[in-house]
Formats: structure tokens, C-alpha cells, sequence
């Protein structure tokens, strides 16, 4: 059985992506000239996200990116990306201080990217 990979598209959109949410595809996307209330309206939407969605989000990308079934060059580096936005966003204490600073980030329009160490 040939292996599932994530196409050239998908692995470009991820390494891109602004935050943690978009790395998993979660939410509404990230329009570079939003303005500031559509950002905060979807820094809002974020904060509704529940654990399950976190964890299916995830799910369905390690099947994607997985090194085992994505042979892409890049394919390690997105599989590291989303596992870092795993961490993230599945830990309440640390999603609750990522949400704060996208929230600033929002008021910013600055990208942010906090990994976990």
C-alpha cells in the first residue's frame, strides 16, 4: 500500500502559518490586512476551541506529516510544528498565556510563534 503524504501545498501552508491554530487549521484563517476588529473576532473564535477539536485537528494532520508516511524533505519540520502547537494549545496553563499574547499580537498585527522547550 503506497503511503499518504501531505502535498507540496498543504507542507508550504503549514511552515507559513502565523500561529499555533492556523499550524493545525483550526479557526477562521489568517488575512494579512484584517482589520483589527476581524483580528480580534478571531482571537475570540480561537479562545471557543475545545480540546476534542485540538486533538482531532492534530490527529488528522500527524497523518499527514508524520515521518513514517510523509517522505517531503520538509515533511520532519511541519510534523515538529504541529506537535509544538499540540503542546501548546493541549496544556490550559500555557495555550491560556499563547491566547494572551495573540491576542496582543492581534492588536499588533504581529506574527507569533512560541515554542516549547
Amino acid at each position: 500500500m503506497e503511503k499518504a503524504a501531505g502535498t507540496e501545498f498543504q507542507i508550504r501552508s503549514v511552515l507559513a502559518s502565523s500561529d499555533h491554530y492556523a499550524s493545525l487549521s483550526i479557526g477562521p484563517p489568517v488575512v494579512a490586512d484584517d482589520s483589527f476588529q476581524k483580528r480580534r473576532m478571531r482571537v475570540a473564535e480561537l479562545g471557543r476551541v475545545t480540546p476534542a477539536q485540538i486533538k482531532t485537528a492534530f490527529r488528522n494532520a500527524a497523518l499527514l506529516f508524520h515521518p513514517d508516511t510523509c517522505s517531503h524533505p520538509l515533511g520532519r519540520k511541519v510534523f515538529d510544528k504541529i506537535s509544538a502547537a499540540r503542546d501548546v494549545l493541549t496544556c490550559p496553563h500555557q495555550r491560556q498565556l499563547y491566547d494572551m499574547e495573540l491576542e496582543e499580537a492581534a492588536r499588533k498585527r504581529v506574527r507569533i510563534i512560541r515554542t516549547v522547550k
